[in-house]
């Protein structure tokens, strides 16, 4: 049961980080990491705390429901020295490839868009530049069969 728990728990809260405190902070994180991973792991790490039987696990411990509340702060303690090894280890990564690329590119190319600026490519440009939406909407419905004409027919085209 207390699998359930945090699962069902953990895919609120991942949600609840990830919609909700990512666009209220505005910090930048696009894959979602810290709110999934960052946050779920966190759950997860206090809730074998609290959820934690030597019934299930005999070579575990109990945890805060099985009458051990020192197992909640011993993972809180552990929580806490991962972030903190996490948060060195990215400044000094981060601080290492900064002394060879710059971090974030410019306003103005992140204006024009990283796929030309950063891959020297555009992505998708040949669906935006050479036909209208109303035909491609009705390519998208044509047979699979017919893909491998199409994609040949527009980088002919691009």
């Amino acid at each position: 049961m207390g699998a359930i728990v945090l699962g069902l728990v953990v895919g609120v809260v991942c949600l609840f980080f990830c919609t909700v405190v990512k666009n209220s902070l505005g910090y930048d994180d696009s894959l979602d990491v810290f709110g999934v991973h960052g946050i779920g792991g966190t759950w997860g790490a206090l809730a074998t705390g609290i959820f934690a039987s030597s019934a299930v696990n005999p070579a575990g411990a109990d945890g805060l429901l099985a009458g051990d509340p020192m197992l909640v702060a011993k993972q809180a303690l552990a929580v806490l020295a991962c972030a903190g090894v996490a948060a060195l280890a990215t400044f000094a990564i981060l601080k290492a490839i900064a002394l060879f690329v710059p971090l974030r590119v410019t306003e103005a190319e992140e204006a024009a868009g990283l796929d030309p600026v950063v891959h020297g490519e555009a992505a998708f440009d040949f669906f935006e530049a050479h036909e209208p939406v109303a035909v491609l909407a009705r390519r998208i419905d044509e047979p699979a069969m017919m893909a491998p004409a199409l994609v040949e027919e527009a980088l002919a085209e691009a």
